[in-house]
């Protein structure tokens, strides 16, 4: 079909609902003259005849140059109402016609009626096009038409043609007046078309400003009780959830919050449906893809009101840009924009879903409410598990001598108070720490590094001043956390200082314990403490095998990762790479697919997807399991292989606890497709959330470094001030630029893990080794050149990574730069 088989209507022709007054001016002037030709004349006399032309020939003057020069507009706004003028066939039918239509109602009443006047108008426009006179206030009908001693009359309603509503839709009057004329002359009628009425078609549908047809009169959101779409591919409903409610929900998907943009599409779609036209001779429904079954898509719209729309949607025209389509109880065929129907009424109901796969996490600061996330990558047969990290905390009964302070800071930042003790509420190092209950207060301290010999220590400092309120506590008891669920007291041995400390003295104690596992938390318990009597310390350090088990690093962090596969020798945790991982935490917390594949599944349809397997053990295990807890919701994010675009199928379960307690998991009910766009982090592999940092301290921290290699050694030490920042240094015994060292130090702290590396029989020949030595730590760095690109390296004896020998070399060519060789 060709596109100008679309029939439009000329909105211009459309009656205007008021009527313009210069318009109605002007019709009354008319029938105002034709009254006078039928009065008395009076008789003039020449001189008053010549007078009255003169003035006359004046005022026309002085009128048309103030039109000119003021009044001047188109000739197109001083035409009259289109809707008013007769057809050509119309005009040429009443030329030599004589005759009267008369009106019941005189004319104030007419043009005060809303269909009674576009009569009366219509009249005066006929009485014009021939030897036809209008009178009102005359006969017993509302409109009586009379010519050759014969008349006919008519009721106001049979010039109109009505909606069930009663709202007149099409005028007849051209027809009704024209042809009465002809038959009353014994003349043969003639074909004259409906008028359209403003707004609306000759059929009665309602039409835009540029004439475009509605399949039915548009109804709003709020009406909409229920839109049912049944295609070729589906069948879908979108529901409201009460009359009272703006909810909408997809049957079989509630729990699914719907795509605002995509519903509102349909919803418009469905209650403003504007067609681009209708056709002019419409066939059988059939012929067009209209007879219902074999339609392209029934929509059926149901409202709040109690009544039902129904749309029948059938094939493509000849040119492929429109649909054809029908309104179920009318006999017309539309036309469709293919656009909006393949958008809309031939999609599956999961497009107008919101693939939401997690609870979201309400902003950024969330992130810290996530205490673990595990991941296992199937291919690789590995897990990581990533823990927030809290160097240490303290039980919420604790009350503190300084509000502003924060107690975790102060008794892990390495600052002793200096010595001799002297007043201690006048010292920033020290803090009181009372109970609000007068029940013990606990502190909790996380352990990086563990005791190979299994021998552990803490370092209590202690006040005792109680004329400034400073006590020492009445039990201590020792709790330690191996298992990776309970702490579990432990037998420690209490030094004698504790019960021989003087009042006026700051000790230093020591309580003993051991653990055949490794210890990753320690917990004290202090007794004897209220509001008012207080423990006061500085900085409570826990030893393993005499060495800082909780060293103040530079880049340690929030979070740790707990799989052994990436914890070094002797450690408790490997660091995390803080900006992936930040990164990863935003994005799968907030995790939306970027389309729904299909809804309302369960668990066994997972399989399809790659998901899982069914009941029968058929199918494919995830990808990539992620899992995770918050705010009591326990989060399973399955994602499967990568499709051809790198895209993945996603699935989520969500486990939560009913009115019980008892633990509720249950599927969210589809299957989302996730692109790679989206979620970068689908391609990462474990080692990308390893922190790449082979060295953790900051320069202030370092007291000594030992560069050897080539069978050569430098010594530096660096110098500090009083606050401890590096002021100086000396490179065995020389005095070196302090600022070109620095720059230095930032090229060996850039050194960083390029990727994993699986030694053989041979470690490499040593290119450098580097010896860091700090008030709580030392280490050992170790660099081998295994290929001519990769250097194996070990800290303290771990190994299992590799740098690039580039990087080193450069590392070497800029320590002979500094020390001048």
């Amino acid at each position: 079909m060709k596109r100008n088989e679309i029939i439009y209507t000329d909105a211009e022709t459309f009656t205007p609902e008021e009527e313009k007054d210069e318009g109605i001016t002007a019709e009354k002037s008319t029938f105002a003259s034709a009254g006078a030709e039928n009065g008395k004349k009076k008789k003039t006399s020449n001189k008053q005849t010549l007078t009255v032309v003169i003035c006359l020939l004046v005022a026309a003057a002085l009128l048309i140059g103030g039109y000119f020069m003021f009044l001047h507009e188109p000739a197109t706004d001083m035409e009259e109402d289109p809707f008013y003028l007769l057809t050509a066939e119309g005009k040429d039918a009443l030329e030599d016609i004589s005759g009267t239509i008369s009106f019941k109602d005189g004319e104030d009443a007419l043009l005060a009626d809303k269909t009674g006047s576009v009569v009366y108008k219509f009249a005066l426009s006929v009485a014009e096009c021939g030897k036809i006179k209008v009178k009102t206030g005359s006969g017993s009908e509302f409109c009586t038409v009379s010519a050759e001693g014969s008349s006919v009359s008519f009721k106001k309603e049979e010039f109109f043609r009505f909606l069930k509503d009663e709202t007149p839709y099409a005028f007849d009057g051209e027809n009704m007046f024209v042809n009465s004329f002809l038959s009353l002359c014994g003349e043969e009628k003639i074909e004259i078309s409906l008028r359209a009425m403003n707004g609306y078609d000759t059929d009665g549908d309602v039409v835009t400003s540029t004439g475009k047809p509605f399949m039915y009169p548009s109804i709003t959101r709020s009406d909409v009780s229920s839109i049912t779409v049944k295609n070729k591919n589906t069948t879908f409903k979108v529901y409201r959830e009460s009359k009272t409610s703006s909810n909408f929900f997809i049957e079989g998907a509630e729990g699914v919050q719907l795509n605002a943009e995509a519903f509102s599409y349909l919803v418009v779609n469905a209650t403003y449906t504007c067609a681009e036209g209708k056709l002019q001779n419409p066939k059988d429904f059939p012929q067009y893809g209209l007879d219902g079954d074999g339609s392209t898509a029934k929509i059926t719209i149901k409202t709040n009101q109690g009544d039902t729309h129904v749309l029948i949607i059938g094939d493509k025209d000849s040119s492929g840009a429109y649909h054809y389509a029908r309104y179920e109880g009318k006999p017309h065929v539309y036309m469709l924009l293919a656009s909006d129907v393949e958008s809309t009424f031939a999609a599956g109901g999961e497009t107008f879903l919101t693939a939401n796969l997690v609870y979201a996490i309400p902003d950024t600061n969330a992130i810290y409410s996530i205490d673990k996330m595990s991941m296992y990558f199937r291919d690789l047969d590995q897990a990581l598990t990533i823990r927030l990290r809290r160097a240490m905390s303290a039980s919420s009964n604790i009350v503190l001598s300084n509000q502003e302070a924060d107690v975790a800071t102060l008794l892990s930042d390495l600052k002793r108070a200096p010595a001799p003790y002297s007043d201690w509420t006048k010292q920033a190092a020290f803090i009181g720490i009372g109970s609000k209950d007068e029940t013990s207060i606990q502190i909790a301290i996380s352990l990086n590094r563990v005791a190979e010999n299994g021998k552990y220590s803490i370092k209590l400092p202690l006040v005792r001043d109680e004329g400034k309120g400073a006590y020492l506590p009445e039990s201590i008891k020792v709790w330690i956390y191996t298992d990776g669920e309970n702490f579990n007291e432990v037998e420690a041995v209490m030094p004698e200082s504790l019960q021989t400390q003087k009042d006026g003295t700051y000790v230093i104690h020591t309580i003993s314990f051991e653990s055949e596992k490794p210890v990753q938390y320690v917990r004290i318990d202090f007794e004897g403490y209220s509001s008012k009597k207080m423990m006061v310390t500085d900085e409570i350090r826990v030893m393993a095998d005499k060495l800082d088990a909780n060293p103040a690093d530079a880049f340690i962090g929030l979070w740790m990762i707990t799989t052994d596969d990436f914890i070094p020798e002797n450690r408790n945790y490997a660091y995390v790479n803080t900006t992936a991982y930040v990164e990863y935490l935003m994005s799968v917390c907030t995790l939306v697919g970027d389309e729904v594949v299909k809804f309302g599944i369960k668990e066994m349809d997972l399989a399809e997807y790659g998901l899982g397997k069914n009941d029968k053990g058929e199918g494919t295990d995830p990808a990539i399991t992620i899992h995770y807890v918050y705010g009591g919701y326990t989060m399973d994010i399955l994602l499967s292989d990568p499709l051809e675009d790198g895209s993945r199928y996603a699935a989520s379960m969500i486990t939560t606890k009913d009115k019980d307690g008892e633990d509720v998991k249950f599927v969210n009910p589809y299957i989302a497709k996730v692109h790679l766009e989206t979620a970068p982090w689908m391609a990462w592999e474990p080692l990308d959330f390893v922190s790449s940092s082979l060295l953790y301290m900051y320069i202030d921290d370092v007291n000594e470094m030992k560069f050897t290699y080539d069978g050569e050694s430098y010594n530096f030490v660096i110098g500090k001030d009083e606050a401890g920042i590096a002021q100086s240094v000396t490179c065995n015994g020389k005095e070196l630029n302090m600022d070109e060292f620095r720059q230095f130090y930032i090229k060996v702290i850039n050194v960083s893990r390029e990727g994993e590396y699986k030694q053989g029989d041979e470690t490499g020949s040593e290119m450098l080794r580097i010896n860091l030595v700090s008030e709580t730590k030392t280490d050992e760095i170790i660099f081998y050149r295994v290929t001519s690109t990769k250097a194996y390296y070990t800290i303290d004896g771990a190994g299992g990574y590799y740098t690039l020998t580039y990087e080193v070399s450069q590392l070497l060519d800029k320590l002979e730069e500094i020390i001048g060789k």
